[in-house]
């Protein structure tokens, strides 16, 4: 029934369909995943430009614009130091969102940093959200990010995530 929605740019698949809840991770285009990581490997986790306040407040306004602009409906996000994760609805298809979210960011960021190429992955890792546990979860795992990352005491004290600025507010 939904394989019809299996859509593959690379090597992961992705479930592409309107109207659905999905968390969405992107990272920065050097952070090596979690399985390829070796002792060997000098910075597993990238360059961090996300840790750039003005990097990171051009990714909350381009989430911000999306909503706004009803291609989403934001339930929570985070800008992490090498990454963001966001929970959403796509009123829209979700690799067009996200293309245009990688490309909007990916510009804009380059200039800030007086750098050129890529910026963001190639590939994001989304999963779909089929139940309320599942919505609730995915929500704190999001929020709680810089916390478990031991960049914060509580998810409030994070500046670009929903659990400092209430999407109502952005």
């Amino acid at each position: 029934m939904f394989i019809d929605n299996l859509k593959s740019r690379g090597y992961l698949p992705h479930f592409d369909r309107t109207g659905y809840v999905h968390t969405i991770r992107i990272s920065e285009f050097d952070v090596v995943p979690p399985t390829l990581r070796q002792a060997s490997t000098k910075n597993p986790y990238g360059s961090c430009h996300l840790r750039d306040p003005d990097v990171a407040k051009t990714v909350v306004a381009s989430l911000k614009y999306q909503h706004q602009q009803n291609l989403i409906d934001l339930f929570a996000f985070i800008v992490m130091p090498n990454h963001i994760h966001f929970l959403a609805r796509f009123n829209e298809s979700i690799s067009k969102v996200v293309s245009s979210l990688k490309s909007f960011t990916g510009r804009e960021i380059n200039s800030i940093l007086g750098r050129s190429g890529a910026f963001w992955q190639r590939e994001y890792f989304d999963r779909w959200i089929a139940t309320e546990d599942e919505f609730r979860l995915a929500k704190s795992y999001i929020e709680l990010n810089p916390v478990r990352a031991g960049l914060c005491d509580s998810a409030e004290e994070w500046p670009y995530s929903s659990a400092f600025t209430s999407i109502d507010d952005l």
